[in-house]
């Protein structure tokens, strides 16, 4: 079951890496209209080609963390702690990808592309950088589930049954209440 795991979380990263590439094609084509009938061919062929990719990518990156790490961890379906961490790397590198970009399409683009560009790799540099701190923070700090004022918690059935294939943001008891919207249901925390 771990192995379906680091999958669904290797689908979630390569889906927001995906997201980054799409939006670099459609800043270098400033040309293409932005109603969903149009783009649907662009997501259909370059982004699958994307998701696809990056989801062995991010998956084979997982499997070598298990790997090389002291002890097996069995991450949530989608893991808070897993995604913060392949954000981080997905922004990175959708940030350098639109740079360099930038830097060698600079004599051919028109100046509202590349401001648009530029911004966007600002944006996604400082994306990067708090997806970094906050994964930092997550793993260094013990009460850094409270800092940031959510704690993952996945959702499990009763005993026998199947695991919930969700995961729920619980958030902290700021109010007495130690599960927030999942005080309803069977919660695992991972504090």
């Amino acid at each position: 079951m771990r192995y379906l795991r680091m999958l669904s979380n290797s689908m979630a990263a390569a889906a927001l890496a995906t997201s980054y590439v799409i939006a670099l094609v459609l800043h270098l084509n400033p040309s293409l209209p932005l109603h969903p009938s149009r783009l649907a061919p662009l997501l259909a062929t370059v982004g699958l080609y994307y998701v696809f990719h990056l989801t062995v990518i991010a998956y084979i990156l997982l499997v070598v963390r298990q790997l090389l790490a002291r002890e097996v961890v069995s991450p949530a379906w989608l893991s808070v702690d897993v995604l913060t961490w392949m954000s981080a790397i997905a922004a990175a590198a959708g940030a350098t990808l639109m740079w360099r970009n930038l830097i060698a399409f600079s004599l051919v683009l028109d100046p509202n592309t590349a401001t648009a560009l530029l911004t966007s790799t600002m944006v996604l540099s400082a994306t990067a950088l708090l997806c970094l701190v906050a994964a930092i923070l997550r793993r260094q700090v013990p009460d850094a589930r409270r800092i940031l004022g959510v704690r993952q918690a996945p959702l499990t059935a009763d005993q026998g049954r199947a695991p919930r294939q969700t995961a729920c943001i619980a958030f902290d008891d700021l109010a007495g209440d130690r599960h927030g919207v999942c005080s309803n249901v069977s919660v695992r925390s991972l504090t």
